[in-house]
């Protein structure tokens, strides 16, 4: 079935996304696991479901900005912060991006 109401879509991947962390996020904020654990969870379970029929998808430059807006909110949870100097602050997009080697969700999906 093709689904043509592209503000449904919009709202249910960032929904289903949502979802699918805050059901692991036990899992993500525990201090036993590394972060490449945390990593391996976040491509295994989260971004599929996020991705989920992204075949049949129209994506708008917003649809792009918000994936990408909700990807980097979850990475600088897995990642945390930085402490530099004894000043502690949160992870720029740039840094992201060199932790994860540019592999978001709106490249995967376009590739």
């Amino acid at each position: 079935m093709l689904w043509l109401w592209v503000p449904w879509v919009e709202i249910w991947m960032t929904d289903t996304g949502k979802k699918a962390y805050y059901a692991n996020t036990k899992l993500i904020k525990s201090k036993f696991l590394t972060k490449n654990a945390k990593m391996k969870i976040h491509k295994v379970i989260i971004r599929p479901v996020v991705m989920y029929s992204s075949q049949i998808w129209t994506l708008t430059a917003k649809d792009e900005n918000n994936l990408r807006i909700f990807e980097r909110q979850k990475l600088r949870k897995i990642f945390g912060p930085v402490n530099i100097d004894k000043i502690w602050r949160i992870r720029k997009n740039m840094e992201i991006d060199k932790l994860t080697e540019g592999a978001d969700v709106v490249r995967i999906i376009k590739a």
